[in-house]
This record gives C-alpha cells, sequence and structure tokens, in this order.
C-alpha cells in the first residue's frame, strides 16, 4: 500500500513539473518572435488535484514537566510568603553559681537543775460512807483505784405461787465489789460503765405440774428468760447475757403470776455478775 503511494505521488510531481515547463517554452517562444514583450510574462502556478492524506506520524517525545514556581510567578494577584530567616544562635549557658556556705548548727545548751518540789497540798474532806445498793458512789470511793465491778447473791428461801411481776430478792450476797447490787431491791446498778456478763438460775419444786416463769430484765426490757415444769423431781436450768451498762441502768430477775421455785441456804437459785470490760 504505501509503495503505490509512492508511486502515485511520483507521477503528479512528474505530470506537474511538465505543464510548468510548457508554459515556460511557450512564453520564451512568443518573446523571440516579438523581439521583446510587451508585457512581462507572468508566473502561473497550476495546481494538480490533492493526493490522497499520508498516514499519521509517530508521537514526538513528551516534553519537559513546567516547574510550579513559574507558574506561580505569572499570577501576580497572587502574594508569596518571603524565605523563612535564619534561626538566631543560642545564648552561651550561663555559670553555675557556688553554693552557698552551711550554717553550723548552735551549741546545744546544758542541762537546767531540777526545780525544788512544791508545797505539800492540804489534805482533802473525807469522803461520805456509802450504803449498800445503787446510791453507792463509784468503784473508785470504796475500791481506791479498782475499775473493776462483780457481785454473786442466791435465794435463802422458796417462792411459792408468786403475784405477777415479783422480783426476786437474793437475799445472800457472797461478792458485791463495788457495791452495784442491792440485796433489799434485788437490782444490779453499777456505775462503771461498760459490759458485764450476767447469769442467773432457777429450780422447779418437787410439786408434779409446779412451774416458774422467769426473765432477766434490764429497765423493764425483757433480755433472756427461764421456764420448767416439774415432773415430780426437782429440775434446774440457767440462762446469761452480756450487756452493755451505764450509771442509772438496772438489772434484775423477774418472776411471772402463780410461779413457784425452790432454794434454801445451799443456794439453789443464784444471780450473779461481772465487768468484762469498761467503757
Amino acid at each position: 500500500m504505501v509503495e503505490t503511494l509512492k508511486k502515485s505521488r511520483l507521477i503528479t510531481s512528474a505530470a506537474s513539473c511538465c505543464v510548468i515547463l510548457c508554459f515556460v517554452c511557450l512564453c520564451l517562444c512568443n518573446a523571440a518572435e516579438e523581439d521583446s514583450c510587451s508585457t512581462p510574462c507572468t508566473n502561473i502556478t497550476v495546481l494538480a488535484p490533492a493526493g490522497p492524506p499520508g498516514p499519521k506520524g509517530a508521537m514526538g517525545p513528551r516534553g519537559l514537566r513546567g516547574r510550579w514556581g513559574i507558574h506561580q510567578q505569572a499570577d501576580r494577584s497572587k502574594s508569596r510568603p518571603g524565605p523563612a530567616g535564619e534561626k538566631g544562635a543560642r545564648g552561651a549557658r550561663g555559670k553555675k553559681g557556688d553554693p552557698g556556705a552551711a550554717g553550723s548548727p548552735g551549741v546545744k545548751g546544758q542541762k537546767g537543775e531540777p526545780g525544788s518540789a512544791g508545797a505539800k497540798g492540804e489534805r482533802g474532806q473525807p469522803g461520805m460512807p456509802c450504803t449498800e445498793g445503787s446510791n453507792c458512789n463509784t468503784v473508785s470511793d470504796t475500791v481506791p483505784g479498782a475499775s473493776f465491778v462483780a457481785f454473786s447473791a442466791t435465794l435463802r428461801v422458796r417462792i411459792l405461787n408468786a403475784p405477777e411481776n415479783t422480783i426476786v430478792t437474793f437475799d445472800i450476797v457472797h461478792t458485791n465489789v463495788g457495791n452495784a447490787y442491792n440485796k433489799t431491791t434485788g437490782k444490779f446498778a453499777p456505775q462503771v460503765s461498760g459490759y458485764y456478763m450476767l447469769t442467773y438460775t432457777g429450780m422447779t419444786t418437787s410439786v408434779v405440774g409446779s412451774a416458774y416463769w422467769s426473765r432477766l430484765k434490764k429497765n423493764g426490757e425483757e433480755i433472756v428468760s427461764l421456764y420448767d415444769r416439774s415432773n415430780g423431781d426437782h429440775i434446774s436450768s440457767c440462762n446469761s447475757a452480756i450487756l452493755q451498762l451505764q450509771p442509772g441502768d438496772e438489772v434484775w430477775v423477774e418472776l411471772d403470776g402463780r410461779s413457784s421455785m425452790w432454794s434454801d441456804p445451799g443456794g439453789y437459785v443464784s444471780f450473779s455478775g461481772f465487768l468484762i470490760h469498761p467503757d
């Protein structure tokens, strides 16, 4: 195909040249006949018909990439930041100061001599005598330097068909440190506040069917109770409680109505207590 196109172009070019040469020769002949041409010869260009289009040429090499700075300079409406200034040099570090002189501790003074003994105080007034029961003063009045309370008492006689809310008066007092138990009222009222261990016992008569209902009370409040019913023999029982008591509190043993308890000087029925730990 390419060779055909080349031959066609050569033929066309040769034809064009022949036509041009013909016109030139004709002009020269006319000039020779007339000796001179009245008018100058005019160059006539005869255009031959265009040949078929040639093939597309190969793509040329890619041009160099433009620099952003050139475009930035072309756009004069936009301002550009100036170049960054140079960083200043860091100043030299100062010299370390000399440490101050440490102060020396002062000299310890000499120990002073003991002072003279003070004058002896006057003797206090004698204390008031303490009676049994809750009207006594504190333990320190009856037992100097003591902070301990303890008592133990037993019932001397039996109780038969007791009235309602009968307070048992344990009339044989074996121990009464602090004089907190009153055998007349049957109540324990310590003057030292703290925690107390309290225990009481009971025993039925030998009469079949006889019984007793007893309870330990603190300021009228029921704490623990006992109940026993006789089957023809004496039956003993006991109960205990740990209570926190303060001056003014009272603890006692109380019987319900128609209760019967057996006791004698042997101490079958008892009531006792002691201070575990003071407040």
